[in-house]
C-alpha cells in the first residue's frame, strides 16, 4: 500500500477508526480495573479438580462453596467454580440483584446483535463466529469483550445495515439470549448455596448457555447476490429484528419495573437516585463496584453499536432518553428496534424511486 493510497483509507474510514480506538479503549480500562474480580484463593482452589468427591474438595478448600461441577469440561474447567464462588459473595448484598439484573437487560440487545450480524451475507472475519466472543464473554464478562473485541471487528467486517439475514436466525436470536435474564433472576431468587441454585450459576457460566449459539451455524446465511428473493428476506428480516428486539425491550420494561416498585422503592424511598448510587458504587463493597462500572460500559458499548449501526446521533439519544425512564436495556432495545423499521422505510422508498426511475425511462425512450 502506497502513501497515497494509505492516506485516502485513513480519510474514507476515520470515524471508523475512532469508534473502534476509543471502544478498545474502554474495553481495556475495564478489564484493567476488574481484573481482580476472582480472588486468588478461587483461582488456584478451583484448579484442583473435585474427582467426584464434592465433600472432600470443600474440606480441602475452606470458605470455598460447592459448585455444579457436571457443567465443568475443557475450556471452561474452572470456570463454573469461580462463578460460583463469585455469585454466592455477590448474593450477600441486595444491591448486587440490582446491578445483575439491569446488567442481564442491558447484555440481551448486545448478545443479540452479535448473532445478527453473524448473519449478514456481506459480513466477514471473526464477526462470523459469534461463539468465540460468547465463550470469551462468559471467562472476561461482555462488558470487556463486546468493546474490546466485537465492536472494533464490527467497524471493520460489518455487513451493510439493509443487507439481508435467514429469518430463523432472527426468530432464534431472542430465545437464545433470554435464558441468561431468566437465570440471573434465579441466581438472587433461589436459596445461594442450593443444587438448584448452584445449577443455575453451572448453566449460566458453563458451556451450555454459549454452546447454543452453535445451533445457527446450522442456518445458512442469504446470498449475496441481488435477486428479488433476497430483497424480500432482507425487508422480513428487518421487520422481525424490530419485533425481536421491541420483544427483548418490553422484557426489559418488565424487570426494570419489579426492580423499581419491589426493591429500589421499599428500601430507598421515592428519592431513591442518591441511596442507589451510594448502594451500588460509592459504599458499595469492590466486587459489587465491578459490577455497576460493567453495567456503565455495557450501557455506553451499546450506544456506540446504535451510533454505527444507525449512523445517525438521533437514535443514540432516543436510547439515553428512553434509558433514563425505562431503564438502559430497554433504551438499546428501543433505539435498535426504531433503526430496523427506519432501515425498512428507506428500502421501501428507495424500491419507490427505483421503480419511477425504470417509469420514467421508458417513458422517455416511448416519446
Amino acid at each position: 500500500m502506497d502513501l497515497e493510497t494509505a492516506k485516502r483509507f485513513f480519510n474514507e474510514h476515520t470515524e471508523m477508526l475512532a469508534v473502534a480506538t476509543s471502544s478498545v479503549i474502554v474495553g481495556a480500562f475495564i478489564w484493567y480495573q476488574t481484573s481482580d474480580t476472582y480472588e486468588a484463593d478461587w483461582v488456584q482452589a478451583c484448579k484442583d479438580p473435585t474427582n467426584g468427591n464434592m465433600e472432600q474438595w470443600l474440606q480441602d478448600h475452606p470458605g470455598m462453596v460447592s459448585y455444579a461441577e457436571d457443567f465443568e469440561f475443557g475450556a471452561f474447567s474452572g470456570m463454573v467454580c469461580r462463578q460460583t464462588q463469585l455469585y454466592y459473595q455477590l448474593n450477600e448484598y441486595n444491591a448486587s440483584a440490582i446491578a445483575m439484573m439491569l446488567s442481564a437487560t442491558t447484555s440481551m440487545p448486545l448478545l443479540m446483535a452479535m448473532l445478527l450480524e453473524a448473519g449478514r451475507g456481506d459480513a466477514g472475519g471473526a464477526l462470523k463466529m459469534p461463539l468465540i466472543f460468547w465463550i470469551l464473554s462468559q471467562e472476561f464478562g461482555l462488558a470487556v469483550v463486546f468493546p474490546l473485541l466485537w465492536l472494533p471487528l464490527y467497524c471493520a467486517y460489518k455487513g451493510e445495515p439493509k443487507s439481508a439475514i435467514n429469518p430463523l436466525r432472527v426468530y432464534a436470536s431472542l430465545p437464545l439470549v433470554l435464558p441468561q435474564l431468566v437465570l440471573t433472576i434465579l441466581i438472587f431468587y433461589l436459596n445461594p448455596g442450593s443444587s438448584g441454585w448452584s445449577n443455575c450459576v453451572g448453566l449460566l457460566a458453563g458451556p451450555i448457555f454459549s454452546g447454543c449459539s452453535m445451533l445457527l451455524s446450522l442456518i445458512g446465511d442469504p446470498s449475496t447476490e441481488e435477486t428479488k428473493e433476497k430483497k424480500e428476506i432482507a425487508t422480513t428480516s428487518r421487520r422481525l429484528m424490530a419485533l425481536m428486539y421491541g420483544a427483548a425491550g418490553l422484557l426489559s420494561v418488565a424487570t426494570w419495573l419489579w426492580l423499581l416498585f419491589f426493591m429500589i422503592i421499599p428500601a430507598f424511598g421515592w428519592s431513591s437516585i442518591q441511596g442507589v448510587c451510594d448502594e451500588l458504587w460509592t459504599n458499595a463493597p469492590t466486587k459489587l463496584s465491578y459490577k455497576s462500572l460493567e453495567l456503565l460500559a455495557l450501557w455506553f458499548s451499546g450506544l456506540v453499536y446504535i451510533g454505527v449501526q444507525s449512523g445517525s446521533p438521533q437514535a443514540v439519544i432516543e436510547a439515553m432518553s428512553i434509558s433514563a425512564v425505562f431503564g438502559p436495556g430497554a433504551g438499546l432495545c428501543s433505539a435498535l428496534a426504531g433503526v430496523a423499521v427506519s432501515e425498512d422505510m428507506e428500502a421501501i422508498e428507495e424500491a419507490k424511486r427505483r421503480e419511477q426511475d425504470k417509469k420514467s425511462k421508458k417513458k422517455g425512450k416511448k416519446e
